[in-house]
């Protein structure tokens, strides 16, 4: 395999990657919340303001994230929002208070709403005609990957 051709397809490894953290999120933090009901000390609506957070910000913002990054310009704001995504993760981590939870998960969900329109948006920058669907199709089920819960079903929103 030529060098080129090589970094493509890393570079659809690291895209499928990313997507498939921003999936697990939601699940992951399904799991967590009995945990985080006790240590945090949060309320029933605290818990579901834990999950809403997230799902609101990407909604609300996953439009113009793919507007800007047709603006300003894909690859930096696909690293920008991979660095915010990494740097709201660790507040999550640490947050001590379910108030500090909910900014830091606002946050993530800013991250993840730009890195999922922009990462699909790459694909036919990277790939020839022929190797679109293949490409689009691993992204897919590596998104896919990272919504199922163990029983197979759907969890992501």
């Amino acid at each position: 395999m030529k060098d080129p051709e090589r970094r493509r397809w890393l570079a659809l490894g690291a895209l499928a990657l990313s997507v498939l953290v921003v999936g697990l999120d939601l699940t992951v933090l399904n799991l967590a919340l009995p945990t985080l009901g006790t240590d945090l000390h949060a309320s029933t609506s605290d818990l579901q303001w834990f999950i809403d957070t997230y799902s609101l910000v990407l909604a609300a913002a996953l439009l113009p994230a793919g507007l800007l990054g047709d603006r300003y310009g894909r690859k930096k704001l696909l690293i920008a929002a991979l660095i915010l995504f990494g740097l709201a993760s660790l507040a999550c981590a640490y947050s001590q208070t379910s108030g500090e939870l909910m900014a830091a998960r606002a946050v993530l969900g800013l991250g993840a709403a730009v890195i999922l329109p922009l990462s699909i948006a790459v694909i036919p920058v990277l790939f020839t005609p022929q190797e679109r669907c293949s490409s689009a199709i691993r992204w897919a089920r590596s998104s896919a990957a990272g919504c199922s819960t163990p029983s197979g079903g759907a969890r992501c929103s």
